[in-house]
């Protein structure tokens, strides 16, 4: 049965799911998959090969292994891996049985993982027990050297008082209390298959699946909870919009921990019947050998992930004539030689609190058609545009404050009551510029905040700022977005060095690696004098007098590559809290808002 989720006028009239409304769950998609796909390809990963019957098999058994591990419906899971075979079977495993599943971030440093752990109150913690250059399973046992003792599931410490057993993908752990995968399924086998049923019978599109960390505006962390009808009606949604096929292959950059990547790169293919192809880790040689060994049709990968395959010497030797649907705006498609705007995702608006996008066009609708906008309204989703100042409605073509109300809305921020994310008519406000044209088309124009747009994803300036703060050996800090040619906006940390500081900026950058995640580390430290922060009466910065000097110290930088000293030669500040730029790619959420 075609049903549709929610009605939107002049909006996507055949933009349909092809199951009952009832079965929006994440143990039931996987259950859906495979009985529509049965015997094709879903799944690579490494040396693994599923079919979907082969997923639904997979997932069934890590189900098991949570049943038998006293899981129930509602308590909470994280997970901590890269994008692999065992993530999935992890996160959809719990997810069947009404588990709340924690996916949580392999880029976080050691300390943000161990504060999102313990502020999720997970029970159980799956995780890998490496990856790149990161030793999950040897952080947490410095945290918790109980688990060199304690047997499985007897785990009881004041870090994480919630937290009862940690299981590792790894083939075996030197420490008692981790317990390696395969064990733990094997725990399982003893669940029945009516028992299990039972189980994924009893959760509902409107039950708790996930919860995902993002960084707010502040920089303090938020936690969405989302219900399980929102990720799955976006996979088949942006299965539909992306106009991936059954024969499609998919390869996608962006982490499945990520509502994009889970929804556009791995749940969408498969909504569709297409193979995706995960790894763990994306680099250049390695993922331009991928791409051509199997095929891949359609790529979803960040403008800087895309510019360093561009910029691979394989890349001259590799075949990637099967690669058909890439974007148009990917360095990639440029260095392929490709000129035809023939398909690009982009023209679309979301956030994580909405599990990607709210607005969008169909990837293959003409270049003219697609750009100058983010597009119309999903089925079931209102858009309105409110003054900032006094909350009233503006007329269409008035540029405000974007807010949403729809089907895959989250359904609040965890440990925070409603009202904190919500208004009295249940719309979320986004703290994002817009405005809607004659034909309904939404138009991103900014931001209201002074979030900065990097790489794919959001930094928030305040976080850095207070790191730097508490060095001590700096008079004034201030980091800002400036823009850059491939990274959307370069995180620049502009700063006044202690008077006789003989500081430089190296010293800068190496003490905030290691006390920020990778993508926060700012790309440049400018050190500046005071008087170029154009400090006011009551000793507030001035944006504009610090942007104009950072955008002068850039340009006098002899290292300053020449494609960015072109795009900084077209940019000139202005004196608000928000610079407008356009985001390098739209569809891709707004993981760190």
């Amino acid at each position: 049965m075609h049903v549709d989720v929610g009605e939107s006028a002049g909006s996507h009239p055949d933009l349909r799911i092809p199951v009952a409304v009832e079965r929006l769950t994440l143990g039931r998609f996987v259950d859906d998959l495979a009985a529509r796909f049965g015997g094709r390809e879903a799944v690579v990963s490494g040396e693994t090969r599923w079919t979907f019957a082969d997923l639904r098999r997979e997932v069934r058994a890590a189900a098991r292994g949570f049943v038998a591990a006293g899981v129930t419906k509602g308590e909470h899971v994280a997970v901590l891996a890269g994008s692999s075979s065992e993530w999935v079977s992890a996160v959809f495993g719990a997810a069947a049985i009404g588990a709340v599943v924690i996916p949580i971030s392999s880029y976080a440093t050691t300390e943000e993982r161990h504060e999102v752990l313990a502020d999720c109150d997970a029970a159980l913690l799956v995780c890998e027990e490496r990856l790149q250059g990161n030793d999950y399973v040897a952080d947490l046992l410095d945290a918790v050297p109980a688990l060199t003792s304690v047997e499985p599931g007897d785990l009881l410490v004041e870090a994480f008082p919630h937290l009862r057993r940690v299981v590792t993908f790894a083939d075996a752990s030197e420490a008692a209390g981790v317990e390696p995968w395969h064990a733990f399924l094997a725990r399982g086998q003893g669940v029945s298959d009516a028992l299990l049923d039972g189980l994924v019978d009893e959760v509902d599109p409107e039950d708790d699946a996930l919860i995902l960390y993002t960084s707010g505006s502040t920089g303090a962390p938020k936690a969405v909870v989302h219900r399980h009808r929102a990720p799955v009606l976006q996979s088949y949604r942006l299965g539909e919009l992306t106009r991936t096929t059954p024969d499609d292959r998919v390869f996608s950059a962006l982490p499945l921990f990520w509502c994009a990547g889970f929804a556009m790169g791995f749940g969408g293919p498969l909504a569709m019947g297409a193979a995706v192809v995960l790894q763990e880790v994306v680099e250049p040689e390695t993922t331009l050998q991928l791409l051509e060994q199997e095929r891949i049709t359609t790529l979803h990968a960040p403008p800087h992930v895309a510019a360093r395959l561009a910029e691979h010497p394989d890349l001259a030797r590799r075949d990637l004539s099967a690669l058909v649907r890439l974007s148009a705006r990917s360095p990639l498609h440029a260095a392929l030689g490709r000129t035809a705007d023939t398909w690009d995702p982009a023209s679309a608006y979301g956030m994580s609190e909405c599990f990607t996008v709210v607005t969008g066009l169909p990837a293959d609708e003409p270049a003219s058609v697609r750009h100058g906008h983010n597009g119309p309204a999903l089925p079931g989703v209102d858009l309105r545009i409110l003054d900032p100042v006094t909350g009233d409605v503006l007329p269409t073509g008035e540029s405000g404050e974007i807010v949403v109300r729809g089907p895959s809305l989250m359904r609040g921020y965890y440990h925070q009551p409603p009202e904190a994310a919500f208004d009295a008519e249940g719309f979320f406000h986004t703290r994002d510029l817009g405005h809607l044209d004659r034909a309904g088309m939404l138009h991103w124009d900014g931001r209201l905040t002074r979030m900065i747009r990097s790489r794919g994803v959001n930094v928030a300036p305040v976080e850095i700022e207070e790191i730097l703060g508490r060095w001590g050996r700096l008079r004034l800090v201030r980091v800002l977005g400036v823009p850059h040619p491939t990274h959307g906006d370069a995180v620049i940390a502009c700063v006044a060095p202690q008077p006789d500081d003989p500081l430089q900026e190296d010293d800068v950058l190496e003490y905030l690696r290691g006390r920020l995640a990778s993508y926060k580390v700012p790309h440049r430290a400018l050190l500046l004098d005071p008087s170029a922060f154009g400090l006011t009466d009551s000793d507030k910065v001035g944006l504009a007098s610090v942007e104009a000097s950072a955008r002068r110290a850039l340009l006098d930088s002899a290292d300053l590559p020449a494609d960015w000293r072109e795009h900084l030669n077209d940019y000139r500040p202005d004196d608000s809290c928000t610079r407008v730029t356009p985001p390098e790619n739209p569809t891709a959420t707004q993981e760190h808002r």
